[in-house]
């Protein structure tokens, strides 16, 4: 019993990506709304992702209209 590793203490592997802490500059009535809904940021992530998921990737041609 001497010779026992310790048991490893930790939160363990994520079962999810992991975030990128970004810190960003908003116009204070975007940061009004937001901070309306119960979790803000997690609701800013959320209309930024479909955003995202929506576009055109970054190496498409551009649309000229």
């Amino acid at each position: 019993m001497e010779n026992e590793k310790p048991k490893r203490r930790g939160r363990g592997a994520g079962k999810k990506p992991s975030l990128v802490h970004v810190n960003l500059r908003v116009p204070q009535e975007v940061v009004s709304y937001y901070r309306g809904y119960d979790n803000y940021t997690g609701k800013m992530r959320e209309v930024l992702t479909a955003y995202a998921n929506h576009q055109a990737p970054p190496d498409a041609e551009p649309n000229n209209y």
